[in-house]
């Protein structure tokens, strides 16, 4: 079986652009052999490969190029010398097998085969994005919509003598020749446009709050553009249709190439009525679109079929998935393992992956300003160190902290997750400098439709005149200015803040600082000797994820799965790190909407398993309450959520799996005397669940050894 990767040349191997675009299409036999140099290179990346060519750009500011963009060539990996690390630069020598009869790009393949694009879109076509930089990346056939036989159809259709070439080129390929569109590919697209029209309304009720009905905004939407999508004959004749946010981003460039009636979507903001209705809804339809595409949160279209969300990690094991949902159940959560595992790495690479394109939050290469390190010290005793403090030193005065700053900071981009990573957490005693911020974590709730909390500091600090000036200028970089009076008295003036800010401080004058629903605080924990143990208090109040070194090959894995922190090209949605419920009554209605008599089972099932739970605990002090069982709740909530065709049974089992892991297990710690007969019950209380089962059995292993264990090793 062959091996197949994606090559784009950019701005450094021009000279070899220029010397394919001159190659006579067909078969080559001439020991044409270009070098290209890359990092970042696959360790699967081998001789013997075959490497589809993209010509790419020279530039990165979206200059034309004196050729067609596109793939051009077939190539075979003949030699490579690799870098010492995956970072360093390779160099890959390639000989040209195959030059195509035409340079061609996605209009090209929609044009002429979107049933068999759509296929293959998940394959490394990584020419679809025209940027200057050289890109080696493989083929994986086992994933979803990387059908590598569909795209040797693209090629066979955008090329008339590539079917009888190809066998010529490697006998092995016939396997991929012959393949045919099915008849029920894009089937029953009718019921689709429906699920999806009704879905995208609801995803613009939630994005706008100025007006609650934009049915007219969305009919008028879908009757001017789907008459023009229908013309360009590609298979499909309604807007809603079309799922793939690259497809509906190349479709709607070639519809306002075609038609210049339809030239004002591509303006910055149009107001003129209708067009404004069209224009406003073809910009939620795109980010609608981006959302399902970067979050990986949709449905396998064509072939109606549910499929769960899916986050990937490249630090860990453990899918970010397990993060991303914890910190919807709860924006506490804390990372606990042995040290250098990645834990505050992978902390500030979920800030990275979310951070939205915006000049302010990405002035900084290094750290997102979406993200904050606070480095806990030994010596923190009490909250001051987080929350601030008045002080009378000098000029009346409140002492802000960088935690106090970025809470309002986080309240100028309320769509943007702001993320806190409390590093060594227990390194101080977490109950002494944290106990205000655990309090008024418990006070969340939801009213008109946003997440509030009482305030960690009260509004007449922010209201006081003797420390408003100064507390804008270290909130929000007031200038600020001294004057003499005429009886030699220095006053304060300043300048006007600017809206955003004015509106902010206005709240907090209002209503102190709270914990603003878009703040995820994370704490890194270190479970040793050297550290501070958390009271069962801390952990009532956390999501707490344990991070050890994965199983299998972890420190070969290390130099293959290493990469470097950056920002992405298409940040993660928000709506995947952000809570959307608070309580387990909330969240009981919603599921009731839809599912009545299944909710009414859940919550029996629910308060059995608490009940059975607690009887295993009989006799110990870890007993679970309410907090417990209004947080499976909200996980359970968050998992229907990303699959809602899911057996309710199986998402129950792995909720309560999860909880475990994260909120009961923890607690638990002591001698034999206490624990020897309670793990004897919990144990067979944990056999349907999987990861829970596995760490009772590691603690009665260390109860047995020791007569002492606790959840940590």
């Amino acid at each position: 079986m062959s091996k197949f990767a994606s090559l784009r040349l950019g701005k450094t191997s021009v000279e070899d652009i220029r010397k394919l675009v001159k190659l006579s299409p067909g078969i080559r036999k001439d020991d044409v052999i270009i070098s290209v140099k890359c990092t970042q290179v696959p360790q699967e990346f081998e001789v013997g490969t075959y490497v589809f060519i993209w010509l790419g750009s020279d530039n990165n500011k979206g200059i034309p190029t004196e050729w067609k963009q596109g793939y051009q060539a077939i190539g075979k990996l003949q030699h490579i010398n690799r870098g010492e690390k995956f970072n360093d630069e390779s160099t890959s020598d390639i000989s040209i097998e195959y030059i195509f009869e035409n340079t061609f790009n996605r209009l090209d393949i929609l044009n002429a085969a979107p049933k068999a694009y759509y296929l293959c879109s998940a394959l490394p076509v990584i020419g679809l994005d025209d940027h200057s930089n050289q890109t080696i990346r493989l083929f994986n056939e086992a994933e979803e919509r990387c059908d590598i036989k569909a795209f040797f159809s693209i090629l066979s259709t955008l090329n008339s003598s590539f079917l009888n070439d190809a066998l010529k080129i490697d006998t092995s390929w016939e396997e991929y020749l012959g393949w045919e569109p099915s008849c029920d590919i894009i089937e029953n697209k009718h019921e689709l446009e429906n699920k999806v029209r009704d879905s995208f309304a609801h995803f613009m009720s939630l994005v706008n709050q100025h007006t609650s009905d934009f049915s007219d905004y969305i009919d008028l939407f879908e009757k001017t553009l789907s008459p023009y999508i229908a013309k360009l004959n590609i298979g499909y004749d309604n807007v809603f249709q079309i799922l793939s946010f690259d497809q509906y981003n190349a479709i709607l460039d070639r519809l306002q190439n075609d038609f210049e009636e339809l030239d004002y979507l591509a303006k910055e903001r149009e107001n003129n009525g209708n067009k404004y209705m069209v224009w406003s809804c073809h910009r939620y339809y795109r980010n609608f679109l981006s959302i399902l595409a970067n979050s990986d949160f949709r449905a396998n279209i064509d072939s109606q079929q549910k499929r769960s969300l899916q986050v990937i990690s490249s630090v860990t094991s453990q899918s970010h998935t397990d993060y991303l949902r914890a910190m919807r159940t709860k924006p506490f959560l804390l990372l606990a393992g042995i040290s250098g595992t990645g834990k505050s790495r992978i902390v500030k690479q979920m800030a990275f992956d979310s951070c939205p394109d915006n000049a302010v939050l990405r002035s900084d290469l290094t750290s997102p300003g979406n993200y904050c390190l606070i480095e806990v010290k030994p010596n923190w005793h009490d909250s001051t160190e987080l929350l601030g403090y008045e002080s009378q030193i000098g000029k009346p005065h409140y002492q802000l902290t960088p935690f106090v700053k970025f809470l309002a900071k986080a309240m100028l981009y309320p769509d943007v997750p702001f993320i806190v990573c409390l590093d060594e957490m227990n390194l101080a005693p977490v109950e002494q400098y944290f106990a205000e911020f655990l309090s008024v974590l418990e006070s969340r709730t939801k009213i008109d439709g946003y997440i509030v909390s009482e305030p960690l500091i009260k509004a007449d600090i922010f209201a006081n005149k003797d420390y408003e000036l100064k507390l804008q200028d270290d909130l929000f970089g007031l200038e600020i200015k001294e004057e003499t009076t005429a009886d030699g008295l220095q006053r304060l003036i300043s300048g006007k803040l600017p809206e955003e800010a004015q509106t902010v401080y206005d709240i907090l004058k209002q209503q102190g600082l709270r914990i603003p629903e878009n703040v995820i605080v994370v704490g890194t924990v270190n479970m040793d000797e050297t550290t501070h143990q958390f009271s069962r208090k801390v952990i009532d109040r956390a999501m707490t994820i344990e991070m050890n070194l994965p199983e299998g090959d972890p420190f070969m894995d290390f130099f293959a799965n290493g990469s470097e922190l950056a920002y992405r090209e298409n940040p993660i949605s928000p709506s995947l790190y952000l809570a959307t419920e608070t309580k387990a009554s909330a969240v009981v209605e919603n599921l009731a909407d839809d599912n009545a008599e299944k909710t009414e089972w859940l919550k029996g099932e629910v308060a059995a398993s608490l009940t059975k739970l607690n009887g295993a605990l009989d006799g110990t002090p870890f007993k679970v309450a309410y907090r417990v069982q209004n947080e499976l709740m909200l996980y359970f909530y968050q998992l229907w959520l990303e699959d809602k065709a899911a057996d309710w049974e199986k998402i129950l089992q792995t909720s309560c799996d999860q909880i475990l892991m994260m909120k009961v297990l923890p607690r638990i710690e002591g001698d034999g005397e206490l624990l020897e007969k309670p793990l004897e019950e919990l144990a067979r209380f944990c056999e349907p669940y999987s990861n829970a089962s596995k760490k009772i059995a590691e603690m009665k292993s260390r109860l047995e050894k020791s007569q002492f264990t606790s959840f940590w090793p």
